[in-house]
């Protein structure tokens, strides 16, 4: 029997390798989508745990709290052998695994003959609720879990609000696992990246959430509701990742690819073929798995980075600036401001297949 759990951390930031998990909340559904089991718990890193603002925790609260150590041997009945649900796979994954690593290394310090009681999760598979959303097509203003929810339809709202300041870390931590279980259904029958909220019906909402009451998140036609299904997701086996510099859990393939050695010089930008050298950098508003496009940028002399710079000589990303109800975000924003070139997944798979020889660097450079 196929088991889902659905986790949520609070984090003191967005890196795991500068940042501490403070808060974990995972439920566990079964093959009928019936909750079974559930987990909250503080997590105490053992320093400062920043503002309130971002975790809804006070200092005081961290005083009795268990250290990772302790909550994720409560985790691994719920994780291990399941299918793991997230939103932000490299993010909250990358979490997990750094504290994992903190911890095995605390205990190895303290204890140098025993062997640490602390291990990695081992869930099957990892499915990433807003890598889902971008496999789909869906555009995205707001990445954050409600952003998406909102995106698809419900009524609720990713700003900071006087009643959201008024949870507790468990209800703030809580709902945002019940958002991320109904992204996860919404994304299995596939989802309209023309009209991504019709259909949001179609799945029942978390009982705080009003029901939807746009037009638009019922059918349109013959009162039936829009399906694009069945639905892409993003899965990944946790064999398949690793860390980068940042702590975050990306496929072997991209972390490879990033620090690879760089056997041609950096001719400069696009223009109309891509040239040995080339820097690639591959934006999140994409359709395509980013491992097929760094699949056949292997052996072409391409290179890949994660951060767009100068250096940059394309992007790729599917937004463009001709709708200005979707403006550019993230790296194909700063991309422009630069007068980088954007190509299309689709774009890029064709020129990628005629890629012009280069110069070859100095030995000093490689």
């Amino acid at each position: 029997m196929t088991v889902y759990t659905v986790l949520t951390l609070l984090t003191t930031g967005i890196h795991p390798s500068t940042s501490r998990i403070v808060g974990v909340d995972a439920v566990q559904f079964d093959d009928a989508g019936t909750q079974v089991a559930e987990l909250f718990s503080p997590v105490n890193p053992g320093e400062d745990i920043g503002p309130v603002h971002a975790h809804s925790f006070r200092a005081e609260d961290m005083g009795r709290a268990p250290r990772f150590a302790s909550v994720s041997k409560k985790l691994e009945p719920l994780v291990d052998g399941s299918t793991l649900i997230v939103h932000n796979g490299p993010r909250t994954w990358g979490f997990l695994c750094t504290e994992t690593h903190r911890a095995v290394e605390a205990a190895r310090r303290q204890r140098r003959r025993k062997k640490p009681g602390v291990r990695r999760l081992k869930p099957e598979t990892i499915v990433d609720t807003l890598a889902s959303l971008r496999r789909q097509g869906v555009y995205l203003s707001d990445t954050r879990v409600a952003g998406c929810a909102r995106t698809l339809g419900l009524d609720v709202s990713p700003v900071a609000s006087v009643a959201r300041s008024e949870l507790s870390a468990a209800e703030r931590a809580r709902r945002d696992t019940q958002l991320v279980w109904w992204l996860y259904q919404r994304e299995l029958g596939g989802i309209d990246p023309a009209r991504p909220a019709a259909g949001a019906a179609l799945v029942p909402a978390p009982s705080w959430v009003p029901v939807p009451k746009t037009p638009a998140s019922v059918a349109v036609h013959g009162g039936r509701p829009v399906l694009a299904g069945p639905g892409v997701l993003s899965v990944r086996r946790p064999e398949e990742l690793a860390r980068d510099r940042f702590g975050l859990q990306r496929t072997v393939a991209r972390v490879q690819a990033a620090s690879a050695r760089r056997p041609y010089v950096n001719p400069g930008v696009l223009e109309d073929r891509l040239v040995q050298g080339m820097e690639v950098v591959i934006a999140p508003e994409i359709q395509a798995d980013p491992n097929d496009l760094l699949e056949a940028m292997a052996g072409t002399g391409l290179a890949y980075s994660e951060k767009l710079s100068r250096a940059t000589s394309v992007v790729v990303c599917n937004e463009d600036e001709s709708d200005p109800s979707r403006p550019l975000q993230g790296k194909a924003m700063h991309g422009a401001r630069k007068g980088i070139p954007r190509v299309s997944d689709v774009e890029f798979l064709r020129l990628v297949r005629d890629v012009a020889p280069g110069v070859a660097a100095p030995p000093t450079t490689l």
